[in-house]
């Protein structure tokens, strides 16, 4: 009986101090599955690092080009759009952006001067030039975060974000 009843208390205040801790474990059996992980994967933005990406890199595209890039994420509230925003901007002030469209898990859209731009994360169906396909292929063996952005269909720019590694990351990681 002692038993029976000592263990649905124990794994209960073990879901409460997780809570407290800042741990949301989903329910009692969570931490009795729990013995048997061998593998945690994170995500790491705000979690492994700061959640403050900046631009590290601009590949391709024109100073036109940029601001008319910068201008359709000024209207997404991304932080990936926020970082692009702020390092493309400089002082300059934004062209009109029409038909503007967020595409969730995907990237941002609109239009400026009539030509249709798109934002966002690289896709097989987008065709890149050496140079873009070397920008991202970089990015991504550094962990950093390639963006692609397209006018009317082509390729012309990729943006390159990373992100500062929290300095209690690695003890974090080793508890």
């Amino acid at each position: 009986c002692a038993l029976g009843l000592a263990t649905p208390t124990a794994l209960v205040a073990g879901t409460g101090r997780g809570a407290q801790l800042g741990i949301l474990i989903r329910g009692p059996q969570v931490l009795e599955a729990a013995q048997a992980v061998r593998s945690v994967v994170l995500d790491k933005t705000g979690t492994v690092t700061t959640g403050s990406l900046q631009v590290t890199e601009v590949a391709g595209g024109t100073a036109e080009q940029r601001l008319a890039v910068a201008a359709v994420e000024s209207y997404s509230e991304h932080p990936i759009a926020r970082a692009v925003t702020a390092a493309l901007r400089g002082d300059a002030t934004l062209p009109v952006v029409n038909d503007f469209q967020a595409r969730p898990g995907i990237g941002a859209e609109g239009r400026v001067d009539g030509s249709r731009i798109e934002v966002g994360k690289v896709h097989d169906d987008r065709t890149l030039s050496m140079e873009l396909n070397a920008v991202v292929t970089n990015a991504t063996e550094r962990g950093n975060t390639p963006v692609v952005a397209s006018f009317d269909g082509e390729a012309v720019m990729v943006i390159e974000l990373g992100d500062s590694i929290k300095s209690s990351s690695q003890a974090a990681i080793s508890r």
